[in-house]
């Protein structure tokens, strides 16, 4: 399920704690160096639907370690939507062909 951040009280809560976010199109070695430029171990994984400002899910320095790194799999490719834990954000078409890595992350 998809936060819409025009509910201010959850848009509140994410400014106040200061959670780093990243769009689902971003590519897993772009969000792993912004989680290491602003010394966070999660980003909300966020897009854009309409002009509404999403929230799809959290992507944790664990994830990539363990979803993306141990299973070999190509960080380059792969998005920050591909690993995200929400379910809905995982795209399984990366510039209009099915890549590998996405095909087999969704079957781990």
């Amino acid at each position: 399920m998809y936060l819409n951040l025009q509910d201010a009280d959850l848009a509140s809560e994410i400014l106040k704690n200061r959670l780093t976010h990243v769009d689902r199109e971003v590519s897993v070695v772009e969000a792993s160096k912004l989680m290491r430029k602003s010394g966070a171990t999660q980003l909300l994984v966020t897009g854009d639907s309409n002009g509404t400002f999403l929230a799809i899910g959290i992507v944790t320095a664990n994830d990539i370690v363990t979803r993306v790194i141990a299973a070999e799999l190509d960080p380059a490719v792969l998005t920050a939507g591909d690993i995200t834990w929400s379910g809905m954000a995982g795209t399984e078409r990366i510039g209009g062909k099915r890549s590998s890595d996405t095909a087999r992350l969704r079957d781990s």
